[in-house]
């Protein structure tokens, strides 16, 4: 049990120490201002093929963090060698070293692999060094510890080495230049800021106020990191539907298509495979979008993760001076991660939910419905619907498969400012049949603000005078904005449509009427007459439509309707089909 939690600790400490370029551990390491670190060779080679790919004529100076992309900056007469060490990562690095005692750690005179550490001396020894350190007179008070009683818990400080200054040989950082935000010995102290009338004081003296700012600081970054795993697994858990949804509705898809393979198999083939197409589009575009989103946030959250790691375990660990040298780049980055905070964790999930609705109202039981076989398989929807959306949308195809409008009722009580507005609408029937087929989302949009909806005849019998009652909730104001909507939409549709009128036998209808419905986007009615077709929809559609209807079934003499104009306010118009 205790070599399980022994190697448990090694294995958290050695997880920011993995250089992700070598996937090795990190040696020589260079720290970055987003507080990734890596082998000073890796990072070099990245460096050097930086600025070989770069234009001759143009100095590259700034290059991209090999985990995270982020810019950091190094002049072009600089190295990688030049950059900076970390001192809490190099001593880090030694410590998991010095632990997982399977790794050799090699002699500070590198010559061999150490079997001892002198404390006093800060160096890793050697069977050979040791023996002629031990044989010098002038070590003989030092405290050398071996390998095995270095890798205890208790002596971990015992591997981690002073800082020195690098100005003054053999003199350590015990000071801190506040002016210069900068650790320095006492020579810097007594021959250089002082003189300038710097801010100096102890280590020891600042170091506990840094260490309650970081950890002020962690409390931040842990609540981000938690926040951000949460979002995380929302937006897996939304993929995860996601993906059910879209084998659902292809299930339910099959099972439609095996119920009705029977009467036109060829058909319902053709219909399934665009259905299975089109809920593979939008999952593809859906999932695309989702895993954009995750792969950012889960970056993001890394970025989080690895600071906050890196930031504890200097404050738990670290000592005094190598709090102060990495408090600011720990904090600078800190700041930098937590800014984008909201910008990653309060973005929306982009809406990933996909359904299949199957017309099950749609049964082959006439010549009618056999007619539009091919749409009785229902259709892909991106998102979940509602009951009321759901009900709204079978009523709408109830009235266009039965050819006949809402089933007329005396309108309740209406609000005197609404009562004119909407008794004044007289529609064409076949007009409104084709915007719930190709444009429902415009009558789902009156639908909403009334709770009633009732149509009375007017004139002839393909028109309908369209009375609409607001439902109690809804301000007036709204209501007769929505309707002004409706009628808005509803005449400039009018004005791009063509209504013909055409002679068509009976038993030519099944052959041909769903197909021209399919490809044209037509609404055809054959329920007024048995011999004739009416076909309304936009000009050019039309058009498209009975060229394709000559073509199938041979020469047809056409009529179009004569019509008169329509305005608001109560004056309804009529246009009428005419017979050939």
């Amino acid at each position: 049990m205790a070599r399980a939690l022994e190697t448990d600790r090694i294995n958290q400490l050695e997880e920011n120490l993995q250089c992700t370029v070598c996937l090795q551990v990190l040696k020589d390491p260079r720290t970055l201002p987003c507080c990734h670190s890596f082998c000073k060779v890796c990072l070099e080679r990245i460096v050097q093929t930086c600025r070989g790919k770069a234009p001759h004529d143009q100095l590259k100076r700034r290059f991209p963090c090999p985990k995270c992309r982020a810019m950091f900056v190094l002049e072009p007469t600089k190295h990688v060698a030049d950059m900076p060490k970390n001192h809490f990562i190099c001593n880090m690095v030694k410590v998991a070293a010095v632990l997982d005692r399977g790794i050799s750690v090699p002699c500070s005179h590198n010559c061999s692999y150490s079997v001892a550490r002198c404390v006093t001396c800060e160096k890793f020894l050697c069977r050979k060094c040791l023996t002629a350190h031990n044989k010098y007179r002038a070590n003989n008070g030092h405290s050398v510890l071996t390998m095995e009683v270095l890798s205890k818990p208790e002596n971990r400080k015992k591997i981690i080495d002073k800082m020195y200054c690098n100005e003054h040989s053999g003199m350590i950082l015990k000071v801190y230049c506040e002016t210069c935000d900068q650790l320095i010995c006492r020579d810097c102290m007594d021959f250089k800021h002082f003189k300038q009338g710097h801010s100096c004081v102890l280590v020891k003296d600042v170091a506990n106020n840094y260490k309650e700012l970081l950890a002020s600081n962690n409390k931040g970054m842990e609540d981000a990191l938690t926040e951000g795993n949460a979002f995380l697994q929302r937006l897996t858990l939304t993929t995860q539907q996601l993906n059910r949804d879209a084998q659902n509705a292809k299930n339910k898809i099959a099972q439609r298509k095996a119920f009705v393979a029977k009467k036109v198999i060829e058909m319902l083939n053709q219909k399934a495979e665009s259905l299975c197409k089109k809920v593979d589009e939008i999952h593809k575009a859906k999932r695309a979008n989702l895993d954009r989103q995750a792969e950012e946030t889960k970056l993001y959250v890394e970025n989080i993760k690895t600071s906050f790691q890196l930031s504890k375990k200097l404050v738990d660990q670290g000592t005094e001076e190598e709090i102060i040298s990495s408090q600011k780049m720990m904090l600078d980055n800190a700041n930098n991660l937590l800014t984008k905070r909201e910008e990653y964790f309060k973005a929306p999930i982009p809406v990933a939910k996909l359904s299949y609705t199957s017309c099950a109202g749609r049964e082959p039981i006439n010549e009618e419905i056999l007619s539009g076989l091919a749409n009785s398989l229902g259709e892909v929807n991106e998102g979940n619907q509602d009951r009321g959306q759901a009900g709204n949308e079978k009523r709408a195809k109830k009235i266009l498969l039965k050819q006949s409008s809402v089933i007329s009722s005396p309108a309740i009580d209406q609000p005197e400012q609404t009562k004119q507005l909407d008794e004044s609408l007289t529609i064409i029937l076949l007009l409104l049949r084709y915007i719930m087929a190709y444009h429902y989302e415009v009558f789902q949009n009156l639908e909403s603000v009334c709770k009633e909806i009732s149509f009375s005849e007017v004139k002839l019998k393909h028109e309908r005078n369209m009375k609409l009652t607001p439902r109690e909730d809804v301000d007036p104001n709204k209501f007769s904005k929505a309707v002004d909507t409706f009628i808005d939409s509803y005449y400039r549709q009018y004005q791009k449509m063509l209504q013909q009128v055409i002679p068509m036998l009976p038993k030519d209808k099944m052959d041909v009427l769903s197909e021209a419905r399919d490809k044209f986007s037509v609404v055809i009615d054959s329920a007024q007459n048995p011999d004739k077709i009416t076909i309304y929809g936009e000009k050019d559609n039309v058009q498209g439509a009975l060229k394709f209807l000559e073509n199938k079934v041979g020469n047809l003499t056409t009529s179009t309707p004569s019509s008169s104009s329509k305005s608001k306010g109560g004056t309804g118009g009529s246009s009428s089909g005419g017979a050939t």
